[in-house]
């Protein structure tokens, strides 16, 4: 492993380009783009707020879009805009078949067309929008709190995992959503995982196999293979009636897949491969700069991984 910005610390977003720049942001450090050959650094004096970046992401037409707790910015390659102040904190971005991009905040769901801003309150106040995704037929899922929501276009219908798991005296956070290529939802929260086959929702806990009731978020690989994997332990397989449970030690922060199917893990003992056969480990003893990966990228044929004393 090489490493970079050794110096700076807590790189907790990274993203590329079309251009093929490497963006990583540092929380109180600023955001740095890697070119290929070099680091540029933008601070404050750039853009205010850059120095407390929360979320990078690159849209189709060479814009990199960053959040901050200052508000919205946009870099398109030569210079720096503020595109609105009052989306501070964002956590997610999806452009949507119709070129719309997507942003989840604090409550808020924000909708640009490239010319005027939509804002959609979830009513979930207190909670943070966390994922957006889009199906086959357009609707925008996003979830919030206790909530899966649905957007059609014209109304936003919301599904109370709640009432799912027929609790209702307590909260039961959703973390993340993920879309499955047979078009189906699924939801990852803190009492385990639904799925959403298009009419049902189907319950999944620590009884069907998962290692963790606290799931994080999904992956789904190359084959059509479903995974989730857990904020406390755990890497979990279903294989379409239950869930198969591995690396039970491993506390896993996010999953990235390359470009052969393998997958790689950001866990709290390094980073893992599983090659569709084997897990392999590579630690600090490989040139890791930390076993806690907080987020890992593949970009081509490189694979990127930030922690919090710099990036890999």
């Amino acid at each position: 492993w090489q490493t970079f910005n050794s110096s700076t610390r807590s790189i907790d977003s990274i993203a590329a380009d079309d251009n093929g720049n490497i963006w990583c942001g540092a929380y109180l450090n600023g955001i740095y783009r890697f070119d290929g050959n070099s680091w540029k650094t933008y601070v404050t004096d750039d853009i205010p707020g850059v120095n407390e970046p929360t979320f990078i992401a690159a849209d189709n037409d060479g814009n990199t879009w960053f959040s901050t707790f200052y508000g919205l910015s946009c870099f398109d390659g030569k210079k720096w805009a503020m595109v609105d102040k009052d989306i501070a904190g964002a956590d997610c971005f999806l452009e949507d078949k119709q070129g719309n991009m997507w942003f989840g905040s604090q409550n808020d769901v924000y909708r640009y067309d490239g010319t005027s801003w939509d804002i959609f309150s979830t009513g979930s106040y207190g909670s943070r929008v966390t994922s957006i995704v889009e199906d086959d037929s357009g609707n925008i899922w996003v979830n919030a709190m206790n909530y899966v929501y649905r957007f059609d276009g014209k109304t936003w219908t919301p599904f109370d995992v709640r009432n799912v798991f027929g609790v209702t005296q307590t909260n039961i956070p959703v973390n993340s959503v993920m879309i499955d290529n047979q078009n189906t939802i699924w939801a990852a929260t803190t009492n385990g995982i639904l799925h959403l086959d298009g009419t049902n929702w189907h319950v999944f806990t620590t009884a069907d196999g998962l290692v963790d009731n606290y799931i994080a978020g999904f992956i789904q690989d190359k084959s059509g293979s479903i995974w989730a994997y857990g904020f406390n332990n755990g890497l979990n397989l279903f294989n379409g009636h239950s869930w198969q449970p591995f690396l039970q030690d491993d506390r896993i922060a996010d999953i990235a897949q390359d470009k052969n199917g393998n997958l790689w893990l950001a866990t709290d003992h390094g980073v893992i491969e599983y090659d569709g056969n084997n897990f392999q480990s590579f630690t600090t003893a490989d040139g890791l700069l930390d076993n806690s990966i907080n987020v890992i990228m593949v970009d081509n044929n490189d694979i990127w991984c930030g922690t919090d004393y710099g990036a890999n």
